[in-house]
Order: structure tokens, then C-alpha cells, then sequence
């Protein structure tokens, strides 16, 4: 069972292993969107070293929004390129992933409720969006024949197709589901980094959250 209770890390972890087996880390999720904003990633480094030090060993939900927040693209001001670092950052960390849907196409939306809700985009053909026969009860967002899985099925380099990279990659490697994870001093507080490993497998995963790139010097 994931367990939502919306409070402190110090909190949380007061339910976990008895109430529920693991909890949404939302302080940890609010850090990623904060580190894909940049220009430093000291958000999400920070926050991460107290999730490592409080959970039991990966039980915590790791998720960037979810129904009741506005929407990842909205709070990165429609970037895709910060879109893709908060889910590369979200999809290699320890703890067990949530994605809220449409997240991995960039649906936007703003609160009140209905507009975080709106339905899912899968064409982008008319306002039904491939989500119903009939008309939803939310029209989706002005966007939608811009945004859909339809439009981005086909480009390597979509939001849709990251979000897949970073799925399999995780699905395919015990290291970076069930691994050790240890942040690395970077030398930058740009850069966010972190070693995940097991007996068999390392990775070292390096986020530069700065709009320039990083100097070999």
C-alpha cells in the first residue's frame, strides 16, 4: 500500500513499514521541479540526502505532481528541456516511481481541480482527444492539437519517447530499481549526482540543471 500523507519527511516516515508500506514523497517531488528550474541543483541534493537518511531502504514513492498540484509542464513554463531533466532526475532515483498521466506528453494545466484533471490527449483529431466516443466532461487544454501520444509516437526525441528511454532503462537494470544510491560530490552546484549501484552494475547519473553547459576544466 502508498500511503499520501502530505506533511514533513520527519512525519512521514512515522507510517511507513507499519500503516503503509511505502509514502509520496512530496517534499523530495517539489525539490525535483525546483532542480529542473535551475540554475543549481543544491534543492534537490539537499532533500535527497534526508529521504536517503530517513526512509527504510526505498520505501517512499518518488512522483513529480499529482491530481491535486499544477501540472509539471505548467510550473516549468512550457520548457520541454527542464520537462526531461525533473523526470530523468524522478526516473533514476531510489524509492518506487508514480507517474500522473499525461505528465510524459507535457499536458499543462493550472488549478481549480478540473484543470489538472483534464483528459488524456491521446490524438490530437478533435476535442474528444481519443479519450471517449462521446464528448468529455472537461474539454481538454488549448494545446491538445499541438500535445498528444499520437504527434509524439513517432519523434525519438519527444517528451513521450524520454519518458520510455528512461523506463526501459530503469526496467532493464536492477541498479537503478533496487540499487544502493549515494550522492556524489560533484564539484558544481550545478550538477546533480548520484551512484546507483549493486553487486553487478553501476551507474553514475549526472543532471546539469544550468541553461549553459558544463566546462571539462
Amino acid at each position: 500500500t502508498v500511503g499520501e500523507a502530505w506533511t514533513l519527511t520527519p512525519l512521514v516516515i512515522d507510517y511507513v513499514g507499519d500503516e503503509v508500506d511505502i509514502a509520496f514523497e512530496f517534499y523530495l517531488a517539489e525539490a525535483f521541479i525546483t532542480g529542473a528550474k535551475g540554475p543549481l541543483a543544491v534543492a534537490v541534493t539537499k532533500q535527497m540526502q534526508v529521504v536517503l537518511d530517513s526512509y527504510p531502504e526505498g520505501q517512499y514513492g518518488v512522483f513529480l505532481t499529482n491530481h491535486d498540484q499544477n501540472r509539471v509542464m505548467s510550473q516549468l513554463n512550457d520548457d520541454e528541456v527542464r520537462a526531461k531533466l525533473a523526470a530523468t532526475m524522478m526516473l533514476t532515483a531510489p524509492g518506487v516511481p508514480f507517474i500522473y498521466y499525461g505528465e510524459e506528453i507535457g499536458m499543462t494545466g493550472f488549478k481549480p481541480d478540473e484543470d489538472i484533471r483534464r483528459p488524456m490527449q491521446w490524438n490530437s483529431d478533435n476535442l474528444r482527444v481519443g479519450f471517449t466516443t462521446g464528448f468529455p466532461w472537461r474539454s481538454p487544454a488549448g494545446d491538445y492539437s499541438e500535445r498528444s501520444v499520437a504527434l509524439q509516437e513517432g519523434d525519438p526525441d519527444s517528451l513521450l519517447n524520454h519518458y520510455r528511454a528512461l523506463i526501459h532503462l530503469r526496467s532493464d537494470n536492477p541498479a537503478l530499481r533496487t540499487g544502493e544510491a549515494v550522492l556524489v560530490d560533484a564539484g558544481s552546484p550545478r550538477l546533480y549526482a548520484m551512484l546507483r549501484y549493486n553487486d553487478e552494475q553501476a551507474f553514475l547519473i549526472l543532471v546539469n540543471v544550468h541553461p549553459k553547459p558544463l566546462s571539462g576544466d
